[in-house]
């Protein structure tokens, strides 16, 4: 008995123990007691959790303490600099050494003493880029260039710290502190030119931080700003004292280029489908790199010609590219539109600067039956929708487009234009195109430019010449019985497999119909005329109806 009491005192005594050392590890600033033995495991306290410990708070707070001695010592190089005790360019050195004092600092703290890296990093930071600016906007003692180098080598330091010690926020500050002191530079100054050269190789790096380190954000804010000093180059390239136009189409390459090759390294190299970031960059790039210097090169007529080459060259790499390197590749579908939409881009624009409109009118009509060619041969649809743009492309500069568009619409008092040998070829090509590839899309080009030519043949012969004694009601006829013949060879033309999408230029053609009857057929044209546009247009519902009974809803929607 006396020795049961004995061993429940001791317990007792055990579990009060227990609990001082759980108010003693609260006040000391631990969240819990060292784990027990399992026994007694149901005994303990755990002390509530806090937010912050007195051991993280007392370095955060020393570290705070030691930047603000850091930064007094900055201060009094200031002061004695401004007193003149020193040289001004003595004293501008001497705080960049400083500064970098600092950084080294930080690269050498113990591994595990990340925060005061941290700390040492960001007094650097602040020490640095305001000297810089400083020491060109204020003394006077840089230059533009050798600021800007000034600001990548600090930049680099600290990203080199960064990448040495896993520290994105340190990365983070070094990119938002030379963004901001680059943008203040160029107000301040507007030494342009320099700025913007450095920020095309920090937005270069930034993209390859992210992709060897995953730091994907940093490139973002990065590749931005670059982009909007390149609309500044580009506006001061046009003016009166402004940068040289060949300086400036150089430089605006240069952001093209260093984007292009380096996502083209990822993408073909690495074999990775493009990104969200890629796209987008590719996009801006291709605006105000490549659109800038064809802006620069049309108002101040320099490069032109060399400027066209080299990206007609790169275009036609691109088309390659996505044909020889990226289509044979499984799971690779993204680069392949990436590619070929980039090389669409650079021949057009490129094709516009070197050729008239008669000549660019053919070219397109070329490039679109030979795209089309391509797609029915490789089974490549979305390469038909590129056909789509090279014809209408050249429907437009060859002026197909608008003189189909008198003959069809326009009215019959005014004079029309007259089909040239440009756009009669791209009538050629369009009708080529569709019978290569029937799709919606190229039969809606090729039914307007083919059928404006047979009208501008057809009408003036019957009805007399447009603006001069042509009868209104007459050319209505001819224009209804001109599209109800179409509607009918379209019905006709559907029943066969290849052919299935015609029955959508069919319907199209009778609902086009029948907003014509009313609204020029009926109100211009006499009893005789109207009989045979009405007569036309039934047998085109006719036809219409027989071929949708032959061709079922589901196959025509496949």
């Amino acid at each position: 008995m006396n020795e049961e009491r004995f061993r429940a005192l001791e317990t007792t005594v055990g579990n009060l123990e227990r609990r001082l050392a759980a108010l003693e590890a609260l006040q000391s600033g631990r969240e819990r007691l060292p784990t027990p033995d399992s026994a007694d495991a149901g005994d303990l306290v755990a002390a509530p959790a806090v937010p912050f410990t007195r051991a993280e708070i007392a370095p955060a707070l020393s570290g705070i303490g030691r930047s603000f001695v850091v930064l007094g010592g900055a201060f009094l190089l200031r002061a004695i600099t401004d007193a003149q005790i020193v040289p001004r360019g003595a004293g501008i050195t001497a705080g960049m050494g400083y500064g970098l004092l600092w950084l080294w600092m930080a690269y050498t703290a113990p591994p595990s003493d990340r925060l005061s890296a941290a700390f040492h990093g960001l007094v650097a930071a602040v020490i640095a880029y305001p000297l810089l600016w400083e020491a060109n906007v204020r003394f006077g003692v840089l230059t533009p260039p050798a600021v800007a180098a000034g600001l990548g080598a600090v930049t680099a330091g600290l990203f080199f710290v960064a990448l040495h010690r896993g520290a994105q926020a340190l990365a983070w500050i070094a990119t938002m502190a030379a963004l901001a002191t680059s943008v203040a530079l160029v107000a301040a100054t507007g030494a342009l030119l320099p700025i913007t050269l450095l920020l095309i190789a920090f937005g270069t790096a930034t993209l390859w931080v992210g992709y060897a380190f995953d730091w994907t954000l940093l490139r973002w804010p990065a590749a931005l700003v670059a982009n909007v000093l390149i609309i500044g180059v580009t506006m001061r390239a046009t003016r009166a004292g402004g940068e040289s136009p060949f300086v400036a189409v150089a430089v605006q390459l240069l952001l093209l280029n260093a984007y292009i090759v380096s996502i083209a390294i990822r993408t073909l190299v690495r074999a990775r489908n493009v990104n969200a970031f890629e796209v987008l960059q590719t996009l801006g790039v291709v605006t105000v790199g490549f659109g800038g210097a064809v802006y620069v090169a049309r108002v101040t007529g320099a490069g032109i010609v060399p400027l066209a080459i080299v990206n007609l060259a790169a275009g036609a790499s691109c088309y390659a590219i996505a044909w020889v390197f990226v289509a044979r590749r499984q799971g690779l579908a993204r680069n392949f539109y990436f590619y070929t939409s980039l090389g669409i881009v650079l021949l057009l624009v490129s094709s516009r600067l070197l050729l008239d409109d008669g000549a660019l009118g053919v070219t397109g009509g070329v490039l679109a039956v030979a795209v089309c060619a391509v797609a029915r041969r490789s089974g490549r649809g979305a390469l038909i929708w590129h056909g789509v743009v090279y014809l209408l492309v050249a429907a437009v500069a060859s002026g197909a487009w608008a003189t189909a568009g008198d003959a069809l619409i326009a009215s019959a008092s005014t004079p029309w234009r007259a089909f040239s040998w440009p756009s009669l070829a791209v009538v050629a090509a369009a009708i080529a195109c569709w019978l290569i590839a029937p799709r919606a899309a190229l039969g809606v080009i090729m039914l307007w430019t083919a059928g404006g030519w047979v009208v501008s043949i057809v009408a003036p012969a019957l009805c007399g010449a447009p603006g001069v004694d042509a009868n209104a009601g007459a050319v209505a006829t001819v224009r209804t019985t001109v599209l109800a013949s179409a509607a009918v060879c379209a019905a006709w033309i559907a029943r066969r497999p290849r052919f299935r999408e015609t029955v959508w230029l069919l319907y199209g053609l009778l609902i086009a119909g029948g907003i014509k009857l009313a609204a020029e057929d009926l109100p211009h044209s006499k009893p005789a005329t109207l009989f045979v546009a009405l007569a036309f247009y039934g047998a085109a519902l006719i036809a219409a109806s027989r071929s949708s009974r032959e061709v079922p809803f589901r196959e025509r929607s496949s």
